[in-house]
């Protein structure tokens, strides 16, 4: 499997990208097509002393800027490294595409350059969260704010082939972000959405809330960007997910470490106070 990266995208670019892909050929076999300026990626690539066929540099002489709009790729820098990434996708070089720049224009090559699946309309954001007990997919995750109800349809039928392909989950069930597990919780727009998850034939388990994205019934949460972003960093889910791993522990263990943190927390102000004190009376009765 051939893999385009954008070597120019994000901190430290092109060395981190670079590294990675070596790193990427050496302990997993994978081949990559370095997309970006041939001569600082080569200049990268010497340094690793990496002398393999794996990885590939594809001429790419245009970067698109984190403070440029997401369509430059399209409208002005058509040399860009993410446009040229994606090209080669279109046109069978790779299987699949990185890039660790630009998101916005991210989005819009995956949709304008490689194209979508039949069927759906916007392309989203999917991030695999750690769990207590699973692994979870949350999408969208950045990448769309104003959606309409069948958007939420088309994340959950997104999620549900990416849970069952790349977790194993055979049957993953389905949740939809709101602000309570009722049916008529919501916006007009969650409420919608809600119908038409109930009748898509997947298997949705009806409304979660925030405290479900790390511990819940749950194997797909979806959502939009703004709704997400209050959701998966909000305290309360957080607090939750502690708790009950916390309720997981014997109760003896659980004292015993909050007892050594806090005797540790007290103690060593207290060894600074009676160190500094010492140290004047030395220096007083001197």
């Amino acid at each position: 499997m051939t893999i385009a990266v954008d070597a120019m995208g994000g901190d430290h670019a092109p060395r981190v990208n670079v590294e990675g892909a070596v790193a990427a050929a050496v302990d997993f076999g994978l081949d990559t097509l370095l997309v970006g300026k041939r001569r600082e990626i080569e200049s990268e690539l010497h340094k690793t002393a990496y002398s393999g066929s794996r990885v590939g540099v594809v001429e790419a002489d245009e970067v698109v800027l984190f403070d440029e709009p997401a369509i430059t790729p399209i409208r002005k820098k058509r040399r860009a490294s993410i446009r040229i990434a994606a090209e080669c996708v279109r046109d069978g070089r790779a299987k699949g595409m990185f890039t660790a720049g630009h998101t916005g224009a991210a989005m819009v090559v995956a949709k304008m350059i490689m194209g979508v699946v039949e069927g759906i309309d916007r392309p989203a954001l999917a991030a695999v969260l750690p769990g207590l007990d699973r692994k979870r997919v949350l999408l969208d995750v950045g990448a769309n704010v104003n959606c309409r109800p069948e958007h939420y349809r088309e994340f959950a039928l997104m999620g549900h082939f990416f849970a069952q392909e790349v977790l194993g989950i055979e049957k993953p069930k389905i949740g939809l972000m709101s602000v309570g597990e009722e049916e008529g919780k919501g916006t007009d727009v969650v409420k919608e959405s809600f119908r038409l998850l109930k009748e898509s034939g997947l298997r949705f388990v009806g409304n979660v809330e925030g405290r479900d994205v790390y511990g819940g019934d749950v194997d797909v949460i979806v959502t939009d960007a703004s709704r997400e972003t209050s959701s998966s960093r909000s305290p309360r889910a957080s607090r939750t997910s502690w708790r009950r791993r916390s309720n997981r522990r014997s109760p003896a263990a659980f004292r015993r470490r909050w007892a050594f943190c806090f005797r540790r927390t007290l103690s060593v102000p207290s060894r600074n106070a009676s160190t500094t004190a010492s140290t004047a009376a030395r220096r007083s009765s001197a």
